[in-house]
């Protein structure tokens, strides 16, 4: 069985989890040949392209809970979810994600498919006003305007390996930068439509 969770604001914002079979075959079609970094809103060096067929075929499981839990949240059927372009991202020290949108697709996701444990300590020394929102490598979704009380327009959270959030591409969200050196995150980000 896939474990889900989903917050109950704005959109839909859901999260899965991979198998480790999933991720082993994740990782084997990762590659380091098509950069994409210049397409995207993020502070990364290394991202790139990856095979969208091949991608699709592993994370079925994962889009066909998000198409369930669509008809549940908005009463409406979701037909398909089909995969318009997939990129991997190389995370390292001091490499972060601004808040953005997708412009141009439906759906989005991100994956991570390796989470140091370096992160984690720094994480647990991290001394921030509000590390429960803004630690290092922090994943973060807001949606409206800041409400002082009484409404969940924010959800942040540390992503553990084999974590998939798929969410509306209009949800805005961005990554903090941690400090570790010689370490690196992988994560995988993808549109749909």
């Amino acid at each position: 069985m896939i474990n889900f969770f989903f917050p109950y604001f704005g959109p839909l914002l859901v999260k899965v989890t991979l198998t480790k079979e999933q991720l082993k075959k994740l990782t084997k079609i990762c590659n380091k040949k098509t950069s994409n970094h210049k397409k995207l809103a993020g502070h990364f060096k290394d991202e790139y392209l990856l095979n969208t067929e091949n991608y699709e075929k592993i994370i079925i499981p994962q889009l066909d809970i998000y198409k369930k839990l669509y008809k549940n949240f908005y009463n409406k059927e979701l037909v398909f979810i089909e995969t318009k372009e997939a990129w991997v991202n190389y995370m390292k020290a001091g490499d972060f994600n601004p808040p953005h949108i997708h412009p141009g697709s439906r759906f989005s996701s991100v994956l991570f498919l390796k989470v140091p444990k370096k992160l984690q300590e720094e994480i647990e020394q991290f001394e921030g006003a509000d590390k429960k929102y803004n630690g290092p490598g922090f994943l973060s979704f807001r949606y409206g305007e800041y409400q002082p009380r009484d409404v969940l327009n924010l959800y942040s959270t540390m992503p553990k390996e084999g974590d998939m959030f798929i969410f509306p591409s209009f949800l805005s969200h961005m990554v903090f930068p941690f400090k570790s050196k010689n370490i690196e995150r992988i994560s995988i980000a993808a549109n749909y439509i």
